[in-house]
């Protein structure tokens, strides 16, 4: 068998070939698509980047002569004069962005909700969460060369809710694109969302679908792979009303050194009624944790205490809209092969970790007591699957002005903790297996196709945390809004 260094020089050369003839290539317009239409977003929600409307029709040029007189009766008509050719529009940009307020944990329609956990008494801490605010904001700028080249870049400030410190600017997306052979392949490089499942291209674009925030499958707690990647090389295939599209992507990811992580999506779609697809990503070969212990969540696959990591994610999608119906259906599972750093996960033995006894078992072998275990008491081998599902269902009335939705989420992943600052997630952190099932109640209202008000309820179910079973209520709000200039 070839080694996974083999494969890599290999899979590297594969992706990296066609676009070596990039500029080679003489000119391919791609067929043009509508720019971003918020009037009708649970259909199908717009790509970041989408092609361009066609130039319009020429002006004169500049130095073009005057309109010649008409010819006197009984001349003889004088030739149509050729007319001179003029320059297509070589620059095509837009600019635009989404505004997110969100309002959580609205009184008097919650409960306590697990807090600590308390060793000496052996029991549960809970207490009543205060009402929460945030907003996101979101500047994207996107255009094409020639018709040809594309580029685009989406900047954002991300739970800007705080009245007294405010947040940074991070560059979400920035990535150029060139056509190698029409629509059938095309090459993107940069930092982008890949193209995994429904949602994680479109995640920041929260007016244009149903729910306040995306699936669980995407939530930055308990991400399943990473959100973004380096290249992509991608195409599609249309005939009629049917269109098959894929995508091949690898770059940084979560590579311990000089692997090439590989990811790929394959989808089938018929007008805008029907999608179906599959995505898939393996790290091919040891992957690292992005970030530390003590430094928040993962963000991505690889717990943060790994030493390394080996993991394999498949998912499979489908989108029905029928009518006034919108139905989407998602699942997704990864088999992760991990070994455990010992000096990593120590931390995570202190009472202020709040690691149930059950949780506790999972990572040490020495008994849950305020004594602190050693290295040696540390399991270290890891094997387990995460996985998580979805379904969201939308019924649209006078169309799509209101839209009433149901939702519900599953996730499992038996490797969280509770707390985010040791690298947990406080959903499934706070069950002894590692899941949850988290059903909502929702209702959208669009008075205008760029904004969006939904108010939805829902709590996590069938949760039990340190053998104490409990639920988890919750009413939110969020308002939404696209802008262009």
């Amino acid at each position: 068998m070839k080694s996974p260094f083999v494969r890599s020089c290999v899979l590297c050369a594969c992706l990296l070939a066609p676009a070596a003839s990039a500029w080679a290539q003489p000119t391919a317009p791609t067929p043009p698509a509508p720019p971003p239409a918020p009037a009708a977003p649970t259909r199908q929600p717009p790509e970041p980047a989408p092609a361009p409307p066609a130039p319009l029709a020429p002006a004169p040029a500049p130095n073009s002569p005057a309109p010649a007189a008409p010819a006197p009766a009984g001349a003889p008509t004088p030739a149509a004069p050729v007319p001179e050719s003029t320059a297509e529009k070589l620059f095509d940009t837009r600019v635009y962005g989404y505004l997110n307020s969100f309002l959580a944990q609205i009184a008097p329609f919650t409960l306590e909700r697990p807090l600590a956990y308390d060793r000496a008494s052996n029991r549960l801490i809970k207490e009543l969460e205060p009402m929460g605010f945030n907003v996101d904001a979101f500047l994207m700028i996107q255009g094409t060369i020639g018709n040809r080249y594309r580029f685009f870049m989406n900047i954002a400030t991300i739970g800007a809710g705080d009245p007294i410190e405010g947040r940074e600017l991070e560059l979400r997306n920035g990535w150029v694109e060139a056509s190698l052979y029409g629509q059938a392949l095309a090459v993107r490089a940069g930092r982008m969302y890949r193209r995994f499942g429904l949602y994680n291209e479109i995640l920041d674009a929260t007016p244009t679908f149903i729910g306040i925030k995306e699936p669980e499958i995407l939530d930055d707690d308990h991400l399943m792979i990473t959100r973004t990647t380096n290249l992509m090389l991608l195409g599609a295939y249309v005939k009629d009303s049917h269109k098959l599209e894929y995508a091949l992507t690898t770059g940084e990811d979560e590579r311990e050194s000089n692997q090439v992580p590989l990811g790929a999506d394959l989808s089938y779609s018929h007008e805008q009624r029907f999608k179906i697809g599959v995505s898939y990503y393996d790290t091919m070969g040891k992957a690292k944790p992005g970030v530390a212990v003590g430094e928040g969540s993962p963000k991505g696959g690889v717990a943060d205490w790994m030493a390394e990591d080996r993991y394999r994610a498949i998912d499979v999608y489908a989108q029905l809209a029928l009518g006034p119906w919108i139905a989407q259906l998602e699942y997704c599972a990864a088999r992760h092969h991990g070994r455990r750093d010992p000096a990593a996960l120590l931390p995570l033995a202190d009472p202020t970790a709040d690691l149930s006894p059950a949780q506790y078992r999972r990572f040490f072998t020495d008994p849950y007591d305020d004594t602190p275990p050693t290295e040696a008491d540390v399991i270290r081998d890891a094997t387990y699957t995460a996985q998580t599902a979805y379904l969201r269902v939308g019924y649209e009335l006078r169309d799509g002005m209101f839209t009433p939705y149901l939702q519900g989420d599953y996730y499992k992943n038996p490797e969280t903790v509770p707390l985010e600052a040791y690298g947990g997630d406080n959903e499934a952190g706070f069950d002894d297996r590692g899941r949850f099932f988290k059903g909502a109640l929702g209702f959208m209202f669009r008075p205008l196709p760029q904004i969006a008000l939904k108010l939805e309820y829902g709590s996590h179910f069938f949760m039990k945390w340190g053998g104490t079973s409990y639920v988890d209520p919750e009413l939110r709000a969020s308002f939404s809004y696209f802008w262009e200039i």
